[in-house]
């Protein structure tokens, strides 16, 4: 080959599509785990993407559009498993030990992005964040009776409160903070 051109290892492919939105998102939440909310920038999620800062700005209008992208990104790409271990109480140990050291990491850089200004910057309120980040993955009424795991801690929660509160039990004001009365 002659000087300049370049040999087919050397030969960058231009990112498009998926594969270019998932790499905006890795290295935003990169750049938000090393350098927090606060410190994070276009210019500098656009540089770990080995992309120009175009490219983010035709898809987000501001730094807060792609951190919350990135967070949700990064629930998304890590999912805990629901392991099926043949006994409730193994099956609740290891979905919370699971759900523990997958998510240390997560939980605190979502803590610290909301303490650094996230929410403020962004005008929504902790509900709304949380809408917006778990989206469909939120634990709703109806999904109860077939999430054993949450069952379980329902039933386990039980023991403090009042026999009402069992999760076939009647309504009952005292039962509204766990969830267990009937609609």
């Amino acid at each position: 080959m002659g000087i300049g051109t370049p040999t087919p290892e050397h030969v960058r492919r231009r990112r498009r599509g998926q594969q270019l939105e998932s790499a905006l998102l890795d290295a935003a939440w990169d750049e938000l785990v090393e350098v927090g909310h606060a410190n994070l920038t276009m210019e500098s999620a656009a540089a770990r993407a080995h992309t120009g800062i175009a490219v983010l700005y035709r898809r987000w209008a501001n730094k807060d559009e792609p951190v919350l992208a990135a967070i949700a990104h990064y629930g998304h790409a890590h999912p805990i498993e629901t392991p099926n271990t043949g006994t409730l109480r193994s099956d609740l140990l290891a979905v919370l030990t699971a759900f523990s050291n997958g998510r240390a990491t997560f939980l605190a850089v979502l803590a610290a992005a909301g303490f650094s200004g996230l929410l403020v910057d962004t005008g929504l309120t902790p509900a709304q964040a949380r809408d917006k980040l778990l989206g469909d993955q939120r634990i709703r009424s109806d999904q109860t009776s077939t999430n054993a795991p949450t069952i379980a801690v329902r039933s386990i929660s039980t023991a403090s409160h009042p026999p009402s509160c069992a999760p076939a039990g009647a309504s009952d004001p005292q039962c509204a903070d766990l969830g267990l009365g009937r609609p």
